[in-house]
Order: structure tokens, then C-alpha cells, then sequence
């Protein structure tokens, strides 16, 4: 059965304009699900998969689709909320919703082998909100997840759409599209049937392409535009990135626009796994964990009282720009540690700020000069004292059964963190 599928999808797959290479099968993989290979050694370079613009399913189709109350539905949306609950990919699901719908989609075939897949990540249930285990060690990403549920819950309910139907094709969109770095432009009628702002939804499902498992540093392949193509400037190409060995699974990094604090939780909100030796950070509060902390060395700070008031300001202003920085670097979480226990150069950055003991510290500060180690190890303690103060909370939190695959996946995430917050602690 998985093998006549697989071939009724490739050949649909060609009979839609998508060029798929000889050299390429779908093949069922070791540790579970479909994933893509080489029948033959392949050559650095070699094109295996080009899928035509009009065959990535996006928001242009749900535009030019009769799905009226789906097109009313993204383009009523309140878009400033529905970004800030990291749901701006509703535009693709609701045309996956659409075609879905629709007796004659071209789509179907391709549909219908999305419907045996099984979908873990945290929007594939939106049952409940909350997530205990992740909120135990990791509150901002719990928040994520919180945000996500509800307000895909409420956009639902509120459009009178059903909330299964959009819940489990957000949950296809977050574990197999892509973001195209340039769209087809949209005809002023399709820009007015979904609205200005859901138009410019980039997500898109790529046919064949999208069975590409996660290979991490193992990659091999790569997604690449074709804008130099002259008969399609929006074909999007899978190709080798380095010479592949016969029978050889076909894999991509997954997490490549994710700095690596946040990688763990990319795979584990979007694709629901995460993996052996996860590499998960361990995260502080800033004022929870580290703030109190450095309360500690009260003593050795007592030089701050001799700062002026035109310092004590440019010291503040140079701590918002770190705090910035560093909820960039780490998905929203100012102090992160790695793996191995060690705190990122952003969070050693700031907590050295956070902790000067004087005016020449202040001003090594402000002025990026190096500091002294003395100002270091002191950082360095109240880190330690923040990590053990976050560990003890993820600690004392009440334990949960798992009850779905999404929690499970949390469990162990939240069991990565832990690990790494017990290194920073020591």
C-alpha cells in the first residue's frame, strides 16, 4: 500500500508539471514515516525535484478558489493579534482547507496522502491550552504554544469555521511548508477576495519536496528558488548539495533559520519531536531568577552608589539594547546557557552589565571595552545562582502524564533543559 501511494503521488506529482528525477524514490525510512532517495549515486548539483510555482499550494489558491467563507475568514482577521500568536500562516491552512473541499482540486491526490500522516506538533491538538510540562522549564515557549491554541481556537469559532478542519491543516502547515523569500504577486481581484495582508503570506506547501526528513549537520540536500528560470521565475528546487551514495536518504536541516538557542524549541512547537542529544538550552529568569541573584553580592557592588546620573542613563540604555539582543538570539529568553552548561555570549554580555560593581565597570560597559576577570567571575556566580534558582523551579513543578504525542515530545524537551540549567548550576 505505502508503496503504490508513494508512486500514485509521484505520478501525479509529474502529471501536475513537476519534474522529478529517475534517480529519486520514496521509500518507507527506519525509524518511521516516508522519506525521499536516491535509487543511484547522484552527483553535487543535481536537480531531484522542481516543483512549478502553480503547484505550491499557498494563499493564491484559497484567492482564486470558491471557498467565499474561508477567503472572509483570513481577511477579517486581526491581524496585528494573529501575528503576535505566531499564527501568521493561517492564509496557507485555509486554502489547504478549501482544496480539501473541493471535489475537483488538482490538489487531491497530494490531500489525500497528507491525510495518512500523522501530526505531532503543538498546534495539531487545540483542545487545551496549557502544557505542563513545557511551562515547568520553559515558560516562554508554554506562552507560545498557549497563543497559538487559543487564538486559533477563537479565530475559528469566530468565523463559524471548523475548528478541527483549520486545526489540523495549521497542524500541516507548521510541519511541512516553507517560506518562499519572494511570492507571486497576487491580481488586485485575488488581493481583494483574502485581503491586503493575508495576500502576503509566503508559507507554502511543496508537493514530494515537503517528504524530506530532517537531517541536521547530516544535510545533504538543499531547497533553493529557481529565479532564474525563464519559464517559471517561482519553480522551487530540491538539490543535492554534495554527492549522494545509491540507496542514500535525502535530508535538509530543518532548523536553519533558527539561532541555535532556539533550534530544540523549532523542532519541538513546528515539528513535534525532539532529538537524541537534543542540544536544548536551559533558560533563566531575568527578573525571577538572575535579578535576585545578583541582590547577593550586594557587598562587592556598593561602588555603583559613586556613578553619576549621566552614566547610571547610558548604562540603562546600553541593558535595554543587551536585553534586546539577547531575546533575539534566544526566541524571546534574555539568559540562556547551552548544552554543556555554558552561558551564551549574549547572556554573559548582559549579565555583566547587570552586575558592574562601580564606575569603571560601567563604563567598560557602555564603552565595549573588555572587563576585568574579577567583574567576570562575579557575573559568572550570579549565573550560576540564576541557572540553580530556574532548575529548582522546573523541580518543584507537579509532575503529568503525557496524553498526547505533542506531550510527550514536551516532556523530553523539558527533561533536555533541565539537563543543561544542572551544568550552568555548577
Amino acid at each position: 500500500r505505502a508503496g503504490a501511494d508513494a508512486a500514485k503521488l509521484l505520478n501525479w506529482a509529474q502529471s501536475q508539471g513537476a519534474t522529478v528525477s529517475h534517480q529519486l524514490a520514496i521509500r518507507r525510512t527506519t525509524y518511521g514515516g516516508n522519506g525521499l532517495f536516491v535509487n543511484e549515486a547522484v552527483a553535487k548539483g543535481t536537480p531531484l525535484v522542481r516543483i512549478p510555482g502553480d503547484l505550491q499550494l499557498g494563499v493564491e489558491v484559497l484567492a482564486k478558489s470558491d471557498a467565499a467563507d474561508l477567503q472572509r475568514f483570513v481577511k477579517g482577521l486581526p491581524w496585528q493579534e494573529v501575528v503576535a500568536a505566531g499564527l501568521g500562516f493561517l492564509p496557507c491552512a485555509a486554502a489547504i482547507c478549501a482544496e480539501r473541499r473541493n471535489a475537483e482540486s488538482r490538489f487531491a491526490p497530494y490531500l489525500q496522502f497528507l491525510d495518512e500522516v500523522s501530526y505531532t506538533n503543538a498546534i495539531a491538538s487545540c483542545d487545551t491550552d496549557d502544557c505542563p510540562s513545557l511551562a515547568a522549564c520553559d515558560a516562554v515557549a508554554a506562552e507560545k504554544v498557549r497563543k497559538m491554541r487559543y487564538g486559533l481556537r477563537a479565530a475559528a469559532q469566530a468565523n463559524s469555521i471548523d475548528v478541527k478542519e483549520l486545526c489540523w491543516a495549521a497542524a500541516v502547515v507548521c510541519s511541512r511548508s516553507l517560506r518562499r523569500r519572494v511570492a507571486p504577486p497576487l491580481s488586485p481581484e485575488a488581493v481583494d477576495n483574502v485581503g491586503p495582508v493575508a495576500a502576503t503570506d509566503r508559507s507554502r506547501l511543496l508537493p514530494v519536496i515537503d517528504l524530506v526528513n530532517h537531517g541536521g549537520e547530516q544535510a545533504n540536500a538543499a531547497v533553493q528558488p529557481l529565479k532564474n528560470d525563464p519559464q517559471d521565475p517561482f519553480a522551487t528546487c530540491l538539490v543535492a548539495a554534495r554527492d549522494l551514495e545509491a540507496d542514500e536518504e535525502i535530508l535538509i536541516d530543518y532548523g536553519a533559520g533558527s539561532p541555535p538557542a532556539g533550534r530544540a524549541e523549532t523542532f519541538l512547537l513546528d515539528y513535534g519531536f525532539v532529538l537524541p542529544g537534543a542540544g536544548a538550552y536551559g533558560f533563566a529568569a531575568l527578573e525571577g531568577d538572575f535579578l535576585p541573584a545578583v541582590g547577593r553580592f550586594a557587598a562587592e557592588r556598593t561602588g555603583m552608589r559613586d556613578v553619576s546620573p549621566a552614566e547610571l542613563d547610558r548604562l540603562k540604555a546600553r541593558i535595554q539594547r543587551l536585553v534586546a539582543a539577547a531575546s533575539a538570539a534566544h526566541k524571546g529568553k534574555p539568559l540562556a546557557f547551552d548544552d554543556t552548561g555554558e552561558p551564551t555570549p549574549e547572556t554573559l554580555s548582559l549579565a555583566l552589565a547587570l552586575s558592574c560593581r562601580g564606575p569603571a565597570d560601567v563604563a567598560c560597559v557602555c564603552d565595549g571595552a573588555a572587563p576585568d576577570a574579577a567583574h567576570v567571575d562575579l557575573a559568572r556566580q550570579a549565573l550560576r545562582a540564576a541557572a540553580a534558582a530556574a532548575l529548582a523551579r522546573a523541580d518543584a513543578a507537579p509532575q503529568f502524564e503525557p496524553s498526547t504525542p505533542f506531550d510527550a515530545a514536551a516532556t523530553a524537551y523539558a527533561d533536555a533543559v533541565r539537563e543543561a540549567l544542572s551544568r550552568a548550576a555548577t
